[in-house]
């Protein structure tokens, strides 16, 4: 299992981490296709914001 994030989705923040988190999301379909055959599951959790003190500071987002 891996966790990603609805950034990678979106592209709601920093270029660097949504590529990265697109990139996870890629290589998670990849390896359910691939290991389908064998019975093995492949899934990713995409969490969203949450809000906390820090991510609601003006600048964060």
């Amino acid at each position: 299992m891996n966790i990603s994030s609805t950034a990678g989705l979106t592209g709601y923040f920093s270029a660097a981490y949504c590529i990265s988190k697109w990139g996870l999301l890629g290589l998670t379909r990849a390896a359910a296709l691939e290991l389908a055959d064998q019975a093995i599951r492949v899934n990713s959790i995409c969490p969203g914001l949450v809000n906390t003190p820090m991510s609601l500071r003006p600048g964060n987002l």
